[in-house]
């Protein structure tokens, strides 16, 4: 009787340590699935943050005059940008299109590159809006917006996706996809 007691008791205890070690892998589980709920909500405030800090950095550029794309571009885009500016321009620095798109096809698409100027085409500009800024995606610290510029003066909407990157506790824009 003291054998089949012994064999029960270690039964019993044996149960008991299983049931409470499949607890205690629950619950970090249960921990992990907040963690990511949490990591999401913070994503989905991080892209507001990085397009209220785009919609903000247009307006100023715009409003200010800054002919200046450093600060506010990663210096990438901004040698891109200006070289795409100045393709097949009879200058010391300008390239052709051919060498242009040679050089940055790994880069960026450079069928969008737009030649007018950053963030819209036009030379001269009135009153600057933005009119539309919705997330198309996002990946680790980018983000790309459907922007839409509007100068209400001249009555001309420019639309562009914009890519924002995370840069220190800001951000940066490293590709402007002009459609018009």
């Amino acid at each position: 009787m003291n054998k089949t007691l012994i064999l029960l008791l270690v039964v019993l205890c044996s149960v008991s340590c299983q049931k409470e070690a499949a607890k205690k892998e629950q619950l970090p589980e249960k921990s992990n699935t907040k963690i990511k709920k949490k990591e999401i909500n913070q994503g989905n405030s991080e892209s507001e943050t990085a397009k209220k800090w785009l919609v903000e950095t247009i307006l100023t550029y715009f409003k200010n005059d800054i002919s200046e794309m450093s600060g506010i571009t990663t210096k990438t885009y901004e040698e891109y940008k200006s070289e795409a500016t100045n393709v097949e321009m009879d200058t010391d620095i300008s390239m052709t299109q051919e060498e242009f798109e040679n050089k940055w096809k790994n880069k960026y698409d450079t069928k969008y590159a737009g030649i007018g100027g950053f963030l819209i085409s036009a030379q001269d500009w009135g009153k600057i809006e933005v009119t539309k800024c919705n997330l198309l995606s996002e990946n680790k610290d980018s983000y790309v917006f459907e922007v839409i510029i509007s100068d209400t003066d001249a009555k001309a909407d420019y639309k562009r996706d914009i890519k924002v990157i995370k840069s220190g506790k800001s951000f940066l824009i490293d590709d402007v996809k002009e459609y018009n």
